[in-house]
Order: C-alpha cells, then structure tokens, then sequence
C-alpha cells in the first residue's frame, strides 16, 4: 500500500499525484517514512567526538552496523579537526604575535 510523503495520504496503486494534497507520488510505504535517519547523529558525533564513539557501539549493538560506521567516521573527522584547531591556531597566532614585536 503505496502513501504519500507529504501527507501520509493513502494511494491508489497507479496514482501519479496525491489527490489530498498534489504531492507527486513516490509511493513510499508505511514502514520506510523516516527511517533513513542518521544524520543527526554524524553530526553530533563530528561536533563532540567521545559522543561519536558511545553513539558507533550503541548503533553497533542495536544491529545498525552502517550506522555506527558513519557515528565512528564522524568521530575521526571531529578528533582530527580538533587536533588542528588546538595546534595550528595557537602557532598562527605565535607567528603573528612574533612578528609584530
């Protein structure tokens, strides 16, 4: 039983277009609205990595193992950035401190 995204309307099986609403049709069915998630997780898991990681063993033991791949990715990404932030930005400003003595 095809829906719609937009309103969750009931469609007919060769519909092109929602007669509640004029969304054009993608036929989605009830089990797969909202179930690609995930992306607020990487995002969190790039702002505070420690998060990242709880969140990757988390997704890692409820069966999402794609999940907890990107949470983990996403973890690196954030440490990584975060290294350059605590070293490159005090030697800039060193350098420019240095300079103008």
């Amino acid at each position: 039983m095809p829906y719609c995204s937009r309103c969750g309307n009931h469609l007919d099986e060769k519909a092109v277009i929602c007669v509640r609403c004029g969304e054009p049709c993608k036929k989605k069915t009830p089990g797969t609205v909202g179930t690609s998630g995930g992306t607020g997780l990487l995002i969190a898991s790039i702002l505070i990595p420690l998060i990242g990681v709880i969140i990757g063993f988390v997704q890692l033991d409820n069966n999402k193992p794609e999940l907890g791949k990107k949470c983990f990715i996403g973890a690196a990404i954030g440490a990584v950035i975060t290294v350059v932030i605590a070293v490159v930005f005090p030697m800039v400003f060193i350098l420019l401190l240095g300079l103008s003595v």
